[in-house]
């Protein structure tokens, strides 16, 4: 589940936008890439907040990957969806860390329902990976959303869409699960959606959930990624950015980025294939341009290897 998995425009308008910032070009309808205008870096949690929320101006989904129980991932989406203008653009989450038969009790929470614990865990245990999702972190996302519905008019409120199905459904559902749910609740031609779900889903080289998105809607995805961490390999990164300030939010499909091996993303992690747990094998000659469209990078930070374990 925590797998990690453009051409350049051809005349000098486009050029200057490249200068400028991102711009991320598009190919065939299934391999098409998001346009989107952004700075080269985005410095700082509240920078890169402003920026991923201007960036459904050009995109119908911002595809956020979660490496799973890990602290820096949750502070960051919870300081998005609760940061201001989030609610004025998103109304639709689907997450990975519920499932879908029991949206009833989702939907009731969200919207400011007091419920037993033990009932709202329902929505995530009842799905494939219920030791994975007893982490805080994931019932601490679900009360901001549930904050945010507090402060704003009905008409503003947030849905949290569970993307999973029950447990017992084959692992090969999953996926196509969590597109069926975006088409299903509406997101029309002018919604705007957050998915959060393990890199896995989301990459484009074999994400089952971004290739439905791109057959459904080519080049209308921004799929980013955080990263960050001890290897050595990420050294990488830090030589070929200008800030030395981290987190740090750029583009992966410029130069010299989408020319960086992906080999050793995923290095000594695993992954859930057909219900059974395996030891991740990058894919040789995979480049991190191939995987994502950006990434939020927390460099060599000890944060990035906190984990918020399961309660028990």
């Amino acid at each position: 589940m925590n797998i990690v998995s453009a051409t350049m425009f051809r005349n000098c308008v486009v050029a200057i936008l490249i200068l400028s910032g991102w711009v991320f070009s598009q190919k065939g309808p299934n391999d098409a890439r998001p346009r989107v205008n952004m700075p080269s870096e985005t410095v700082g949690v509240d920078e890169i907040v402003r920026t991923l929320i201007t960036a459904f101006d050009d995109v119908d989904v911002v595809a956020l990957d979660d490496t799973h129980k890990r602290k820096v991932d949750s502070d960051l989406r919870i300081r998005l969806i609760r940061a201001p203008g989030f609610a004025e653009k998103v109304h639709l989450i689907v997450i990975e860390f519920a499932n879908t038969a029991d949206q009833s009790i989702l939907d009731r929470y969200i919207n400011g329902e007091d419920l037993p614990l033990t009932q709202l865990q329902k929505v995530w245990r009842n799905t494939c990976c219920p030791a994975v999702w007893d982490s805080p972190v994931y019932a601490e996302f679900l009360t901001a959303v549930r904050d945010v519905n507090n402060s704003v008019p009905a008409n503003k409120r947030i849905r949290v869409l569970a993307g999973d199905p029950p447990a017992g459904t084959p692992a090969t559902q999953r996926d196509a699960s969590a597109v069926s749910v975006l088409k299903e609740q509406g997101l029309d031609k002018a919604g705007k959606a957050l998915v959060i779900y393990g890199g896995g889903h989301l990459n484009y080289l074999n994400g089952a959930i971004t290739k439905g998105l791109q057959a459904w809607r080519p080049g209308r995805t921004l799929v980013v990624f955080i990263q960050g961490g001890q290897d050595p390999e990420y050294r990488q990164f830090d030589k070929a950015l200008k800030s030395v300030r981290r987190p740090v939010l750029f583009s992966v499909t410029r130069s010299p980025f989408n020319n960086i091996s992906a080999d050793f993303f995923g290095r000594g992690s695993k992954a859930l294939v057909n219900g059974v747990w395996v030891d991740v094998v990058p894919n040789p000659g995979v480049t991190v341009g191939q995987v994502a469209d950006a990434f939020v990078y927390f460099g060599g930070s000890p944060d990035i290897e906190t984990f918020v374990r399961p309660l028990r």
